[in-house]
């Protein structure tokens, strides 16, 4: 375990990170290099694109009966801004590479993929790319407050 003015220091270090990334997602180079990007799949936490004509229900959003970690169903993120999402998934395990671990990373990545969610399920009709990668974002600091 890391002392606490170590602690400290790596909070600061992931917040100044955080605020880049804030800037770098409005982006036209964000853009680009989320074009490229796989989708996410990873610690209980599935990112994709909406099935043509298909009408979402809340229980869409958990694959039931996959086998993630401690037998928990996986959370699946579905929006159309699949491939942005991904990307600032990708970047966030980046950012927080030095406070994740074997099992601290399933909590951190489902609390992500809730956030993304919640975001999607109040806004489905006006999904805004930059609302969400902001609610996700917005909780990526709120768990940099925490010890875990």
């Amino acid at each position: 375990m890391k002392n606490n003015k170590t602690l400290l220091k790596l909070k600061d270090d992931i917040n100044n990170k955080l605020q880049d990334l804030e800037k770098f997602v409005l982006t036209d180079d964000f853009i680009k290099q989320a074009k490229k990007c796989e989708l996410w799949g990873g610690a209980d936490v599935i990112i994709e694109f909406p099935k043509p004509n298909k009408t979402y229900k809340f229980e869409d959003f958990r694959r039931v009966g996959s086998t993630g970690f401690y037998g928990y169903d996986d959370l699946v993120v579905i929006t159309k801004y699949a491939k942005e999402l991904s990307k600032l998934f990708f970047m966030l395990k980046e950012t927080f590479k030095d406070r994740l671990d074997y099992a601290n990373k399933y909590y951190f990545y489902t609390e992500l993929a809730k956030a993304g969610i919640k975001y999607i399920w109040e806004n489905m009709e006006v999904e805004n790319k930059i609302d969400l990668l902001s609610a996700v974002i917005k909780r990526a600091y709120e768990i940099n407050r925490e010890t875990f």
